[in-house]
């Protein structure tokens, strides 16, 4: 494993081609490898957060695992797209650890780095973007991409990575969403609509007083020819005289 990328500086001698093992936010037990581009190389680190694509659309922030040279021989490699972090922000140590975590418990290493890392350092496609509450800054503070995402979130509460992506045209939003983040103007949340199911029960409650008899006996009388009605209704009447 390389610690840090070893640039050749030979002009005769063919560049390296490194590769990156990353950690994702999925039940994986092993890290997907990325190939590094050139011009990312100087900042790709173990421990930094790095962009990928993982699927044919969406895309995930992973945490940098390995460095090497070897190329995956089960698949081709897909680039990393960008590097989110200057310096690493997650140490070797705390990286045993994590395996240490899923050996022991026998479970992937992506879901324990999943449960590791908060939420505001993941981000993903449908990541939600806000404005933080009683926002003020200065024009002067803002480069043009970054003032287009503010007065996009003026007018809408809220918007996904890919509607900036769509708002920018472009694909790299990631160091505009950094940014503006750093400078503590935006916030960032996960959508967990379709994770949460409230737990619902169903209760039945009479409309009629069975207390009162001239209720009461309007009520029987009106289900006197439905027989499971009527059982359902005395059914009723015991439970509230029990009670």
């Amino acid at each position: 494993m390389i610690d840090q990328l070893d640039f050749i500086t030979s002009q005769n001698t063919t560049r390296a081609t490194y590769f990156a093992d990353v950690l994702l936010p999925f039940p994986l037990y092993k890290p997907f490898t990325y190939r590094i581009p050139t011009d990312l190389e100087s900042n790709v680190k173990i421990g930094t957060r790095v962009i990928v694509q993982f699927g044919k659309k969406k895309i995930y922030t992973a945490i940098v695992y390995s460095l090497h040279k070897n190329p995956p021989k089960a698949y081709e490699a897909k680039y990393i797209l960008e590097v989110m972090d200057h310096t690493p922000i997650v140490d070797p140590l705390h990286l045993r650890f994590w395996q240490w975590i899923a050996d022991y418990y026998c479970c992937p290493i992506g879901t324990v780095m999943e449960a590791a890392l908060p939420s505001n350092l993941k981000l993903e496609s449908e990541t939600k973007i806000q404005l933080m509450p009683h926002v003020s800054y200065q024009e002067t503070e803002l480069d043009d991409r970054e003032y287009l995402v503010i007065e996009a979130l003026e007018v809408q509460a809220e918007l996904t990575i890919s509607d900036l992506e769509e708002i920018l045209n472009r694909k790299q939003v990631f160091p505009i969403i950094r940014s503006l983040h750093e400078k503590g103007l935006i916030t960032t949340s996960e959508d967990l609509q379709q994770a949460y199911k409230p737990l619902i029960k169903t209760f039945v409650a009479c409309q009629v007083d069975l207390e009162q008899p001239d209720e009461r006996k309007q009520a029987f009388d009106q289900v006197k020819n439905a027989p499971k009605q009527t059982d359902l209704l005395l059914a009723y009447q015991l439970l509230h005289i029990e009670q």
